[in-house]
C-alpha cells in the first residue's frame, strides 16, 4: 500500500509540474496497486486523475471512459465528494465534446453531490461552470443564476469571489433589486 501512495504522490507532483505521460504512468501504476491491495475507492481516485490526464491531452472518450468508472465506484462506496468531483470533470469533458445537454444534466448532478456532502466550495465550482457552460450556450438567464448560486454558496471564497459576493449582496439590498 506504501507503494501505491508513493505513486500516487508522485504522480501528482509530476502533473503539477505539467509532465503529463509521466504523471500518467505513475497514476496508472498507483490503481493497479490500489486494485492489487483491494482499495476500491483510492483505485478510483488513480481513475479521477488519469480521466483528467486524458481531458488536459485532448484524449475526450479516454478520459470518459476513466471518469465515468471513476464516479460509478464512488456511488458504489456512497463517497458523495469523490462522486461529484468526478462527476464534475466528467461535465467538463461533454462540454469539450460539444454535448453541451449532457454535461449540463451532469453538472446538475455533481452539484447535487456536492451539496449532499456539504462541499460548499466544491459544489460553487461546479455551479460557476455550469452557468458559464449556459451562457456561453444562449441561456444568458440560466447561466446568470447558476454562477451567481455557485459564487454565493462559497464558503472560502477567492478575492474576486468575495467581491462579486459583495456586489451580488449590494445588488439585492437596491430599489427594484432582486
Amino acid at each position: 500500500m506504501a507503494e501505491a501512495e508513493s505513486l500516487k504522490d508522485e504522480g501528482l507532483r509530476l502533473f503539477q509540474d505539467g509532465l503529463y505521460a509521466e504523471a500518467l504512468d505513475h497514476f496508472q501504476k498507483a490503481h493497479s496497486a490500489f486494485m492489487a491491495a483491494d482499495d476500491l475507492t483510492n483505485a478510483a481516485e488513480m481513475l479521477n486523475n488519469i480521466g483528467v490526464l486524458h481531458r488536459e491531452e485532448g484524449r475526450l472518450e479516454e478520459a470518459a471512459d476513466a471518469l465515468t468508472k471513476a464516479a460509478q465506484t464512488f456511488a458504489e462506496a456512497e463517497d458523495l465528494d469523490r462522486q461529484g468531483q468526478a462527476l464534475g470533470n466528467l461535465a467538463l469533458v461533454y462540454s469539450k465534446q460539444d454535448d453541451y445537454d449532457k454535461a449540463v444534466e451532469t453538472y446538475k448532478q455533481a452539484a447535487d453531490l456536492l451539496g449532499q456532502a456539504g462541499s460548499d466550495d466544491k459544489k460553487g465550482e461546479v455551479l460557476m461552470a455550469l452557468g458559464l457552460l449556459q451562457f456561453n450556450q444562449g441561456n444568458r438567464t440560466g447561466g446568470l443564476a447558476n454562477y451567481e448560486a455557485g459564487v454565493m454558496s462559497m464558503k472560502s471564497p477567492s478575492a474576486r469571489q468575495k467581491f462579486l459576493q459583495t456586489l451580488l449582496k449590494l445588488r439585492s439590498r437596491l430599489p427594484g433589486g432582486y
